[in-house]
């Protein structure tokens, strides 16, 4: 399902007419929530620059959670006290999650003087690996991938939810992965991968979005053809788009094999 909602454009509020609502501020990080007290209409402002949490759509998310929050007790539950409360705010495993390494805290800040070991050409540049293995349909790739703002070698594949038919060209229909090809144009590359890869490829090409890095058998091969060919600066993102079931039993599975992957680690699956 769907984990990657709340998207919301600069400016545009979660609200229906006067009824209370979020405005979220992406350029600046900070959102103005709207709040009906009685009679009284109340606006105050979130900061949200302290919120470690990838992608714009998290920033509405926060912003709604806090809203949430705020409209319990807005006496007790202060915007001060809610922004201070930003920082600590972690999305679950595998959702725009960043990959750690041995030399890194959780939030992705190194503890160390040396850079992780990935075991591979790039194993000394600044590449950032995020796994968003719960990304498990178009819609959510879509989400996290478009407020992502590091170029990224993005990886796609594993079992598509919808269907396939062919159209009376012989082209490819029905997969819905053409709407990802815009977000993809801003990114360095994609490589497919899995059951559905070639498919993907193929209607991805048909969509505008250029000739795939590579098209894989298996995450294992899509991973090692990432660590090739991302640029120094760079990252990798896992943001499937699929259903898991062709290589692993769950999302959870393929995101853990895929920060191994990262890792440079040996790990035998499924």
């Amino acid at each position: 399902e769907n984990e990657n909602e709340n998207e919301t454009e600069t400016g545009v509020p979660h609200a229906v007419g006067s009824l209370p609502g979020v405005v979220v501020d992406v350029a600046r990080r900070e959102a103005k929530l709207q709040l009906l007290v009685g009679d009284v209409r109340t606006t105050e402002t979130l900061d949200l620059s302290s919120l470690t949490a990838i992608g714009d759509h998290n920033l509405s998310n926060a912003a709604v959670a806090a809203l949430l929050v705020f409209s319990l007790d807005p006496g007790t539950f202060s915007t001060k006290a809610l922004t201070k409360a930003v920082a600590f705010l972690d999305p679950p495993p595998h959702r725009m999650q960043r990959v750690t390494f041995a030399t890194e805290t959780p939030t992705g800040h190194t503890s160390g003087t040396s850079g992780p070991s990935l075991n591979h050409k790039n194993s000394t540049e600044n590449v950032e690996w995020i796994d968003d293995s719960k990304a498990t349909n178009v819609e959510s790739a879509l989400a996290g991938l478009g407020g992502y703002d590091r170029r990224a070698v993005v990886l796609l594949g594993g079992f598509a939810k919808t269907g396939v038919t062919r159209g009376a060209g012989g082209g490819v229909n029905g997969l819905g992965f053409g709407r990802l090809a815009g977000v993809l144009r801003r990114h360095q590359g994609y490589v497919t991968f899995g059951a559905s890869g070639e498919l993907i490829a193929e209607e991805l090409v048909e969509a505008g979005a250029g000739v795939p890095i590579a098209v894989t058998k298996t995450m294992r091969d899509a991973v090692s053809a990432a660590k090739d060919s991302v640029a120094d600066g760079g990252a990798v993102v896992l943001s499937p788009a699929c259903a898991s079931f062709d290589e692993f039993r769950n999302f959870e599975h393929r995101g853990s094999v895929f920060k191994a992957l990262a890792r440079g680690e040996e790990v035998e699956y499924p």
